[in-house]
């Protein structure tokens, strides 16, 4: 809403000791400049003076209506660049694929032809090539998923700039954590009055909100760049899924301790994510402070920004983005104690709940407790190995970043840091590819 301000006409008093002259009182809108601010006028339905006003009205209104008639002329030309960025992105790509594929077969047939140099330059400008398809392909609107589409219909969830991205992936880990907390105080509950089986469906309604409501946002986020693995996608639906048969099978003698056992299984997974989100927030903050560094000791821009902090997981699977150094054991040794319940669970159902009641939800949970337990480890495992190569890779092209610029340089060895490196001229990447032997004296 635009605050439309006139000016008011202000006295002075006189400034020697003569009786001063009647000032006009002030206007109980009147800003400090003096101005009057005519939403709130309007809002306390006071009236306003036309003959006060109209001049700065009709002197406005046709700046404003011009500011809005190329808002849509810009916002016409932005929707065909984009359509014939689209339609081109796939020739590119494809015309880039081909040619990195023939200059490696033309490197390895013949490395000392004389045309080597002409080749990697070409392999240097195709580099650049493939990073602005990787931003084109990040910034290009997407169509909304199935789920969306679904439930939503035709809707448009594209965020056009990477702030807004950010915004929204960070206004959805705060979602998670107070949904989170949320169900914890739940479960407490059901701990502390376990007698009222009316509760304890309440709360299986509550997670099933939860795993519809965070499937539908990592649609919006996959539409905007994230990379979400299938499998987390797999596990809101099958948990959701579980959460309705929980909440379909009606309270008997039989099932009161599982019903105990799922509540405080949920509490700990609960504690895990509230702790995962505190180093989401932190990696978040830290990635968007300084630039990501591939592997290779590349700056990873803000698509790479985008993609390393996708948040991985929820209150059953959480997440598996897993933290750095001294905060790792701890994470991993809580996901696998947490994985390891999943199973318990659906051992206790098969053995125990299946051989005292004939319901036809206990076969069916048990299946999915064993599919989610047994999925979430090896997607953690997965995700580990991932995690070392890429550590592994980084740490190597530090080590051989240093080593050039100390041999480029005549330095001794072991005297430079890769701080010193990352801060001269080359940065990480030049020296991990420069050869130190071209120095020319």
């Amino acid at each position: 809403d635009h605050h439309h301000t006139v000016n008011t006409p202000i006295t002075h008093t006189r400034q020697d000791n003569s009786t001063p002259h009647p000032t006009t009182p002030p206007h109980p809108h009147a800003t400090m400049g003096g101005n009057v601010d005519l939403a709130a006028a309007a809002e306390a339905d006071e009236p306003i003076d036309i003959e006060e006003n109209k001049t700065y009205l009709f002197k406005t209104f046709p700046k404003f209506e011009m500011m809005f008639q190329e808002q849509k002329e810009l916002l016409r030309k932005l929707i065909k660049i984009e359509a014939d960025i689209g339609a081109q992105v796939g020739a590119v790509s494809k015309t880039a694929l081909g040619m990195e594929n023939a200059l490696k077969k033309a490197l390895s047939a013949d490395p000392k032809s004389a045309e080597v140099e002409t080749y990697k330059a070409h392999a240097r400008e195709l580099e650049r090539v493939e990073l602005v398809l990787r931003q084109v392909k990040l910034e290009q609107p997407k169509p909304a998923g199935t789920a969306v589409k679904s439930m939503l219909g035709g809707v448009n969830v594209n965020l056009r700039t990477m702030g807004k991205r950010f915004d929204y992936k960070d206004e959805y880990e705060h979602f998670k954590l107070k949904y989170t907390i949320f169900i914890m105080g739940g479960a407490a509950l059901l701990l502390i009055f376990p007698q009222y089986p009316v509760l304890y469906q309440a709360y299986q309604f509550l997670l099933m909100g939860y795993y519809l409501i965070v499937a539908l946002r990592e649609e919006v986020l996959m539409t905007n760049g994230s990379r979400i693995r299938l499998w987390w996608r797999t596990h809101h639906y099958l948990a959701f899924i579980q959460s309705g048969l929980l909440f379909s099978w009606q309270e008997t003698e039989t099932n009161k301790d599982f019903r105990r056992l799922f509540v405080l299984f949920s509490l700990y997974i609960g504690m895990i994510q509230v702790a995962q989100f505190y180093y989401q927030s932190q990696s978040l903050y830290y990635k968007r402070a300084f630039p990501a560094v591939s592997s290779n000791g590349s700056k990873g821009g803000p698509e790479q920004v985008l993609n390393d902090s996708t948040p991985r997981g929820d209150m059953m699977a959480t997440t598996t983005d897993l933290p750095r150094g001294e905060s790792l054991s701890g994470i991993v040794v809580a996901l696998g104690a947490a994985y390891v319940f999943q199973l318990y669970n659906a051992y206790h159902l098969v053995v125990y709940e299946w051989s005292e009641s004939s319901a036809w939800q206990i076969p069916i949970l048990g299946a999915i407790f064993a599919y989610l337990g047994v999925g979430n480890i090896r997607t953690t495992i997965v995700v580990l190995g991932r995690k070392y190569r890429e550590y592994r890779n980084k740490w190597q092209s530090h080590r051989q970043a240093i080593a050039n610029y100390e041999k480029f340089h005549h330095l001794p060895r072991g005297s430079v840091s890769i701080a010193q490196v990352s801060e001269s001229r080359e940065g990480v990447l030049g020296w991990y590819k420069k050869d130190p032997t071209l120095k020319k004296d």
